[in-house]
């Protein structure tokens, strides 16, 4: 017959084994999860310090779009006119004509006598000419074009919106790896 000393300590040592185990088993899960933990660690941090970079390039990036514009611009008023004009004149106009000149003689009376005229007159002058015009305008014109636009985002309120998320960004990056963030190379 066995004694049941020996029954007691061969359950002791079952669950003394047993526990032995169990606690091995549960630093080796530990030893993973941790490893993993610290994969994780790292995968977040590096993108955190991508997501910075991006949204630093972001805030140095420039907004381009084009604009289509095809409408109908009306156009209504009045245009005053007030300006002179110099306008030379040269030239010659010839003259063949004839004129009946009264001539007066004594004893007879008036005498009507033909003259014949034949001649050119030189003409050469400068005649200042004003203008002062008023021009009513009432017209639709038609306007047809692209008209590009490029914003930089550093010149507008987003840029700042943008360095805070950015800041945000590189506190985390430290918090999770523990380090300054890398200095990116330009």
């Amino acid at each position: 017959m066995k004694p049941k000393f020996a029954t007691g300590t061969s359950a002791l040592w079952f669950v003394a084994v047993l526990s032995l185990v169990i606690n091995i088993g549960w630093v080796i899960a530990l030893v993973i999860i941790l490893g993993q933990l610290s994969t994780l660690r790292q995968s977040v941090a590096t993108a955190l310090s991508d997501m910075s970079v991006s949204v630093e390039d972001m805030k140095d990036s420039t907004f381009d779009y084009s604009m289509s514009i095809d409408q109908q611009l009306p156009i209504k008023g009045t245009i005053p006119i007030n300006f002179s004009i110099d306008v030379p004149i040269k030239t010659t106009i010839p003259i063949n004509t004839t004129v009946k000149v009264p001539v007066e003689l004594p004893l007879v009376g008036t005498v009507y006598a033909n003259v014949p005229i034949i001649t050119d007159v030189l003409i050469d002058l400068t005649v200042n000419v004003p203008i002062d015009q008023t021009i009513p305008i009432d017209m639709n014109v038609p306007v047809q074009l692209e008209l590009p636009i490029s914003i930089k985002i550093a010149d507008t309120p987003l840029a700042q919106t943008l360095t805070d998320l950015k800041g945000v960004f590189d506190d985390l990056f430290v918090s999770f790896s523990g380090s300054a963030l890398p200095t990116p190379a330009k």
